[in-house]
C-alpha cells in the first residue's frame, strides 16, 4: 500500500471551527471503517439524530467550505465522466460539484429528512444504510465520501475493479469523522494505493485498487 502526499496549494483561512468530543467521534468512525463496528440499533440512532437536525444543518452544522472537494476533483486524477456513488450525501451541498465532474451521481443517505432538504435534481437519491446498499455489484466508477462513515467491504462490492474511492474530511484531522487515508486503504479488501493532500481546512485521499479484492466480498441483494 503506497499513498503519495501532494503539497497543499489552497491555504487554510482563519476561523476554523473547533468541535467538541472530536477524539471520541474519530475513534468511533475508525472502528466502523477498520473493525466493521455497526449494528441496526446504531443505524437507527444515527438516522434519528440527523433527521432531527436536518432543517438547520446547512445554517448551523455544515462548514460550507468545500476546498478539499474542489482540490480532490482537480488534482486527484479521477477520470471525468462515469457513474459516481455519493455516500452520506446529506442535504446535497456537495452533489452539484460531483454532478459537474461525473456523468451520473447516485446520492445515498441514511436520513430521509436530510435527503428531503437536498435541492434540485443533480442526482438520483436513495435513503438507505450504506453498510448494505441496495445496489448491484461493480457498477460505479467512483465512490465519494465527505464527512461520513466508511463501510469498506460494501464500497468495494459496488465499485468497478478500476474504481476510485474519494475520502474527504472538510475539517481535516480536526474533523469528527476523520480517519487517515492509509487506515482506510488498509481496511479495504485487496491492495490499494493512492494520493492524498490538504486543502483549506480539509483533507482528501483518493484510493484505487492495485489488485482485486478476495472473491468472498459480500454480494448485494437488490437491483440497481
Amino acid at each position: 500500500m503506497t499513498i503519495t502526499t501532494l503539497p497543499q496549494i489552497i491555504p487554510a483561512q482563519p476561523g476554523k471551527p473547533v468541535l467538541d468530543n472530536v477524539f471520541e467521534l474519530q475513534a468511533f468512525a475508525r472502528a466502523i471503517a477498520v473493525d466493521g463496528v455497526w449494528t441496526t440499533d446504531i443505524a437507527r440512532a444515527t438516522a434519528s439524530l440527523f433527521d432531527g437536525i436536518a432543517t438547520t444543518w446547512n445554517a448551523e452544522h455544515s462548514t460550507n467550505r468545500f476546498d478539499a472537494v474542489h482540490d480532490a476533483l482537480q488534482r486527484g486524477e479521477i477520470p471525468v465522466g462515469g457513474r459516481c456513488l455519493e455516500v452520506g450525501s446529506g442535504t446535497g451541498q456537495i452533489t452539484p460539484l460531483l454532478a459537474d465532474h461525473f456523468d451520473e451521481v447516485v446520492s445515498a443517505d441514511l436520513s430521509t429528512a436530510m435527503l428531503t432538504q437536498a435541492p434540485g435534481s443533480a442526482s438520483f437519491r436513495i435513503c438507505c444504510d450504506a453498510a448494505q446498499l441496495p445496489l448491484r455489484d461493480h457498477i460505479f466508477d467512483a465512490a465519494v465520501l465527505v464527512d461520513t462513515f466508511c463501510f469498506a467491504h460494501e464500497l468495494v462490492r459496488v465499485l468497478k475493479n478500476n474504481g476510485y474511492i474519494v475520502w474527504i474530511n472538510l475539517l481535516g484531522q480536526d474533523g469528527p469523522l476523520y480517519v487517515p487515508a492509509d487506515d482506510i486503504a488498509n481496511a479495504l479488501p485487496g491492495n490499494w494505493a493512492g494520493t492524498e493532500s490538504a486543502a483549506g481546512w480539509g483533507s482528501w485521499g483518493i484510493l484505487s485498487a492495485t489488485s482485486p479484492a478476495p472473491s468472498s466480498t459480500p454480494t448485494g441483494t437488490s437491483s440497481e
